[in-house]
C-alpha cells in the first residue's frame, strides 16, 4: 500500500516534465530563428571557401609563374650548355665557317641570278630524288659560287618547314687556307648533321669525351663511319659542296664523294661545283645523276658570259666621264680574263701603283687567312733590302686607298670577328644577325677584311711567272735571264722550304711537273736532269718525257712525290734514264722517296738496271 503511494507521487511529479510546454507560435519563431542563423552560417562558410579559393588560386598562379620562370630559366641554361658544348666541339674538330662564304655569295647574287636552276625541271627532281648527285660545271668566273648559294638557300627554305630535313655545307676557297682540305669539309659536314638532330650531337660528344676532352684529335676513319651513321638516321639530307677544284687533296674528296653515293642512304641528296677538269670530270661523271654545264645553251638567258669578265669590263668603263671616253673603251675592251687583268695591272703601272700592288698581292696570295685592311695597310709600311725596316709614315693615309691600289682584283666585306681563334657556330644559316656586329674594339666599329677578288685572280697571278712558257728557240729563252738559273736549281730551293711554306711549294711543283699545260716539256728542255751534258734541248717532244712521278723522284721531294702519287694510276711507269721512278730515287740515294715508293706498291723486281 505504501509502495503503491510512493509510485502514484513519482508519477505525478514525472507527467509535468513529459507535457510540451511551447505553442505553435513560439515554435514557429524558433524555426525562423534557426533558418536565419543557418543564413548566416551558410554565408559566412561561402565567404569563407571564396577567400579561401582565392588564395589557393593566387598561390596557384604564382607556382605557375614561377614555373615558368623556372622553365625559361632552364632553357636558357640548356641553350648555353648546348652552345658551349657546340663551341667545344667546333673547336675541337677544326672546322672553319663556312657560312660566311655562303653570306658573300648571297650579296653578290643578283634576285632573279639562279632562277633557271632552283624553278628548273632538273633541280626539282634531284630536290624530291631519293638520293641522287648534282653536277654544276663551268670555267672559272662563270658564277658556279653564286648558283650553289642560290641553290642553297632554296635547300634551307625547304628545310625550314621540314623538321625532318638537314642540310650540310661547304665551300673550299683559295682565299682561307683552312677551307682547302677535305677532311675540314667532312667534318664540318658532320657538325651541322649532329647539329639538326640532337641525339647526335651526343654522339658527337662522345666521341669528344673518349679523346680526352680536345687531348686528342679523332681518327679520320672514325670521323667518316660517324658521318655515315648520322647521316643514315637522318630522314631528309642535303649536301653542298661549293668548288671542287679548289680542295687540294681532290683525290680523297673525290673518293669520299664515291664512297658516300655508293651507301644509297635513301634521302640524301650531294650537289657539287666546280670547273670541267679531266680528273674531277672521269669521276663525278658515271655517279652523277644531273650534271648540267653553267655555259650551255640551256643557261644562255641567264649568264650570257662570265660574271667575272663583265665586272671586271664595268669597272674598267665606270669612270669614264665622256660620251668619246666610253667609246673609245668599250671599243677595246679585252676578250679573256688574263687580258683583262693584264690591262689592270698595266693601268696600276702608269699610275705608279704597281709596286704597292704587286707587294700587297703576294701577301694575298699566300697568306693563311684573310687579311684584315689595317694589316694591308702595314704591310705596304715594311721596306726590304738593307735599308729596310718599318715605317709607320709609309702607311696609307686612308686605309680604304688599298681597293684603288688594287683595283677590281680585290673585294671587301666585314668580317665576323678580330679574333682568328674564335668559331662562329654557323647552324641557323639565316638568323645571324651578328654578322655584320659591331667591334667596340675597332675605330670602324667592325673589320675590314680583303681577300682576292675572285680564284681567277690568283690564278692569273700565278702562271703569270709563265711556268707554262713553250720555250722552243733560244730567242725566247735570252727573254727570260733568270730561267736558266730557276730551271737548274729551283728543286735545291724546294728542298729547303720550311714546313709553313711547304703546301705553296709543293703545289707549285706539282703544277710544275703537270703534263697538261706543258710546264714539264718546258722545264726539260731548259733543264734535262738525264742529258750527260748541260744545255738547252729545245728540239725535245712531249713524247721524249718521262712521267711526272719519275722527275718528282728524281730530285727528292719527298712531300712533292707524294702529291704526285695521288695523281698517278701506275707507280711503276717506265721512262727516263734510269728506268723508272723508284729507280731513279735510288739512283740518287733518297732513302724516304724509295720507301715512299715501295709502300705505294712500286715492283723493285722490275728494275731494268
Amino acid at each position: 500500500m505504501v509502495e503503491q503511494a510512493s509510485w502514484s507521487r513519482k508519477r505525478d511529479q514525472i507527467k509535468p516534465a513529459l507535457i510540451w510546454k511551447f505553442t505553435k507560435p513560439e515554435v514557429d519563431h524558433a524555426l525562423e530563428r534557426i533558418e536565419r542563423l543557418k543564413s548566416l552560417i551558410q554565408c559566412a562558410l561561402t565567404e569563407d571557401v571564396f577567400t579561401l579559393f582565392q588564395a589557393i588560386h593566387g598561390d596557384i598562379v604564382a607556382l605557375g609563374n614561377q614555373m615558368e620562370r623556372l622553365h625559361i630559366r632552364t632553357e636558357r641554361l640548356q641553350s648555353h650548355t648546348d652552345q658551349d658544348l657546340q663551341h667545344r666541339l667546333a673547336q675541337w674538330l677544326g672546322i672553319p665557317d663556312p657560312s660566311t662564304n655562303y653570306h658573300a655569295a648571297l650579296q653578290k647574287r643578283h634576285p632573279k641570278t639562279g632562277l633557271w636552276l632552283v624553278n628548273g625541271i632538273h633541280f626539282a627532281g634531284w630536290k624530291s630524288s631519293e638520293s641522287s648527285l648534282m653536277w654544276l660545271y663551268g670555267n672559272a668566273g662563270c658564277g658556279k659560287t653564286v648558283l650553289s648559294a642560290a641553290a642553297l638557300q632554296s635547300i634551307i627554305q625547304h628545310r625550314d618547314s621540314r623538321p625532318d630535313t638537314a642540310v650540310g655545307y661547304f665551300y673550299f676557297d683559295f682565299n682561307d687556307a683552312e677551307k682547302l682540305w677535305s677532311g675540314k669539309a667532312i667534318r664540318s659536314i658532320l657538325f651541322q648533321f649532329a647539329q639538326q638532330a640532337n641525339h647526335d650531337l651526343q654522339n658527337l660528344k662522345q666521341m669528344y669525351q673518349s679523346c680526352g676532352n680536345e687531348q686528342q684529335q679523332p681518327a679520320e676513319d672514325a670521323i667518316r663511319s660517324l658521318l655515315r651513321d648520322t647521316t643514315d638516321r637522318i630522314g631528309s639530307k642535303f649536301v653542298v659542296l661549293d668548288a671542287l677544284d679548289e680542295c687540294t687533296d681532290r683525290e680523297d674528296l673525290l673518293t669520299f664523294l664515291r664512297n658516300l653515293v655508293d651507301l644509297k642512304l635513301t634521302g640524301l641528296r650531294v650537289m657539287a661545283t666546280s670547273r670541267r677538269e679531266k680528273g674531277i670530270e672521269e669521276r663525278l661523271t658515271p655517279m652523277a645523276n644531273y650534271s648540267i654545264d653553267i655555259q650551255s645553251a640551256v643557261v644562255d638567258a641567264d649568264i650570257q658570259t662570265r660574271f667575272r669578265w663583265v665586272y671586271c669590263q664595268l669597272e674598267s668603263i665606270r669612270h669614264c666621264a665622256k660620251l668619246r671616253a666610253l667609246q673609245e673603251a668599250l671599243s677595246s675592251l679585252p676578250k679573256t680574263l688574263d687580258e683583262t687583268y693584264d690591262r689592270i695591272l698595266q693601268g696600276l703601272e702608269s699610275r705608279g701603283q704597281l709596286r704597292d700592288a704587286v707587294t700587297t698581292l703576294r701577301w694575298w696570295c699566300y697568306s693563311i687567312r684573310p687579311l684584315h685592311m689595317a694589316e694591308i695597310v702595314e704591310v705596304l709600311a715594311i721596306e726590304g733590302g738593307d735599308d729596310g725596316g718599318f715605317f709607320p709614315e709609309e702607311r696609307l693615309p686612308d686605309p680604304a686607298d688599298i681597293m684603288v691600289v688594287c683595283s677590281s682584283l680585290i673585294s671587301c666585306s666585314a668580317a665576323a670577328d678580330d679574333d682568328d681563334d674564335n668559331y662562329n657556330e654557323y647552324g641557323n644559316d639565316d638568323d645571324n644577325d651578328d654578322r655584320d656586329g659591331g667591334d667596340s674594339s675597332h675605330p670602324e666599329g667592325h673589320i675590314k677584311q680583303i681577300r682576292l677578288a675572285h680564284f681567277s685572280v690568283k690564278e692569273y697571278l700565278s702562271n703569270r711567272c709563265a711556268l707554262h712558257s713553250d720555250f722552243q728557240t733560244p730567242a725566247l729563252v735570252l727573254r727570260y735571264p733568270l730561267v736558266r738559273y730557276a730551271a737548274e736549281h729551283w728543286w735545291r730551293h724546294a728542298q729547303k722550304v720550311d714546313e709553313a711554306d711547304a703546301r705553296t711549294m709543293i703545289d707549285l711543283a706539282s703544277r710544275l711537273l703537270s703534263v697538261e699545260d706543258g710546264a714539264l716539256l718546258s722545264w726539260i728542255r731548259l733543264y734535262n736532269l738525264d742529258a750527260l751534258r748541260r744545255g738547252l734541248y729545245l728540239s725535245l717532244t712531249s713524247a721524249d718525257v718521262a712521267p711526272p712521278l719519275y722527275y718528282a723522284a728524281s730530285v727528292g721531294l719527298l712531300r712533292v712525290t707524294e702529291n704526285v702519287l695521288l695523281h698517278t694510276t701506275n707507280v711503276n711507269a717506265q721512262g727516263g734514264r734510269y728506268g723508272n721512278a723508284l729507280q731513279a730515287a735510288s739512283y740518287w740515294g733518297y732513302e724516304k722517296v724509295v720507301q715512299l715508293l715501295l709502300d705505294a706498291g712500286a715492283e723493285h723486281d722490275e728494275w731494268s738496271g
